[in-house]
């Protein structure tokens, strides 16, 4: 078993089961259990067992002497009296017939091509209205210019008049 797969088991943090592995109880684990070179870890089903039963001990506070001293025992005796391997359980797995999931993901697949569509047709609404946006800019810019040319013709006229008028006066 793999070392994070034990500490979840036994609801410990990694550092807590490298120090009883790699120190507090190695005497007690098999070799790829106790690796301090930078390899990896493994445990066999002996070394989960006594694993669990250290965690079990452990919940009861039992000072690690005496932990030491019930697996001295139990080594000992060849162990005998070492608790069975816990049950294992498929609960964080779901299962369901293939055909079931298959329509599930024909079902989803469906859903998000529709989805997929029509955020395409949206976006080819928005480009069409940021296109005809940029042909009534150029209209008003087109207008706004022939505005201006006409405010500066009347300007032009206005001065002049103006001119005309003042020389008259003199």
């Amino acid at each position: 078993m793999k070392p994070q797969e034990l500490a979840k088991q036994l609801g410990i943090a990694d550092v807590t089961l490298r120090k009883w592995a790699g120190k507090d109880f190695a005497q007690f684990l098999s070799p790829s259990a106790t690796v301090s070179n930078g390899a990896r870890r493994s445990f066999s089903d002996q070394d989960v067992r006594i694993m669990l039963w250290i965690g079990q001990m452990k919940d009861q506070n039992m000072p690690a002497d005496e932990i030491t001293a019930v697996l001295g025992t139990a080594q000992e005796s060849d162990w005998h009296n070492l608790p069975p391997m816990p049950a294992t359980t498929n609960d964080d797995i779901a299962l369901m017939p293939r055909e079931a999931a298959e329509t599930r993901l024909t079902a989803i697949q469906q859903q998000y091509e529709v989805q997929v569509q029509a955020l395409r047709n949206e976006r080819d609404e928005l480009r069409q209205r940021l296109e005809q946006m940029g042909e009534e800019k150029e209209e008003f810019r087109r207008k706004y210019f022939e505005v201006t040319e006409q405010l500066l013709e009347l300007n032009r006229r206005l001065t002049s008049l103006l001119e005309k008028e003042q020389r008259r006066r003199k």
